[in-house]
């Protein structure tokens, strides 16, 4: 095999390696996003679910007037 043909053969070997690695890698980080929105989405949903029972139930003020009457009492 020539010289030529064998830097040639070497580089396209070398271009194709690489190339899989750079779309391994935007697989990967594409995959990272994808947990990464599933993970925000159930903290969203937990937060919802709790602001949902805090409306639904008196608790919510009861909170509120307990906050406002500590901050009264160091007030004065």
């Amino acid at each position: 095999m020539s010289d030529k043909l064998l830097r040639t053969a070497v580089n396209a070997q070398a271009r194709l390696r690489n190339w899989g690695e750079v779309r391994a890698d935007a697989l990967r980080r594409r995959a990272d996003e994808g947990q990464s929105a599933v993970e925000y989405m159930g903290i969203i949903a937990v937060v919802v679910a709790i602001i949902l029972v805090l409306l639904g139930t008196n608790l919510g003020a009861t909170i509120a007037a307990e906050i406002v009457e500590q901050v009264e009492s160091i007030t004065g």
